[in-house]
């Protein structure tokens, strides 16, 4: 009988920190508008690019196939120019459409509202939001850092001021 008891006492104290634990991941997820899963922090070039190439493959799958994919940007704090969404926005169409092969009808892009803490583009795919990209603040969207490439912004004929 003690034995049993004993897994029974076990067994309740492991529930109760699962549910501890739920609890804690629940109040997480309100205090960040950002969906887990997703970065916290804006990323390099390399990683960006994975990032859209893995929307990319989500929009090709079967069951996305006749969907649209939107990109909504959005200025951060301390950010007033359109202009940086409007760049952030062309940086992701150039990626899906010249380097993924995307056909330039199935993406929409759109300036959405102003949210607290980074920029973003938001990317949906099927209805879904796929992922959001952060951006530094007054920066645009880093999807070639490396190498100088005229369809991106920003593009700098010479790197030194």
């Amino acid at each position: 009988m003690r034995t049993c008891m004993k897994k029974e006492l076990a067994l309740l104290i492991f529930a109760s920190w699962l549910a501890c634990g739920c609890l804690v991941i629940a109040q997480d997820r309100k205090s960040s508008s950002i969906p887990y899963g997703f970065s916290d922090k804006p990323r390099d070039c390399e990683i960006n690019i994975i990032r859209m190439e893995s929307l990319e493959k989500l929009a090709a799958a079967e069951s996305n196939r006749d969907s649209v994919v939107i990109a909504v940007a959005r200025l951060g704090d301390g950010e007033y120019a359109q202009e940086l969404n409007r760049r952030r926005l062309q940086n992701v169409m150039t990626v899906l459409t010249d380097n993924l092969g995307m056909k330039k009808e199935r993406v929409v892009i759109a300036s959405g509202e102003r949210v607290n803490g980074y920029g973003r583009v938001e990317v949906y795919v099927g209805g879904q939001l796929g992922d959001a990209l952060l951006v530094n603040r007054g920066k645009d969207l880093c999807v070639n850092c490396c190498d100088i490439d005229k369809r991106y912004y920003p593009y700098r004929r010479d790197k030194k001021r």
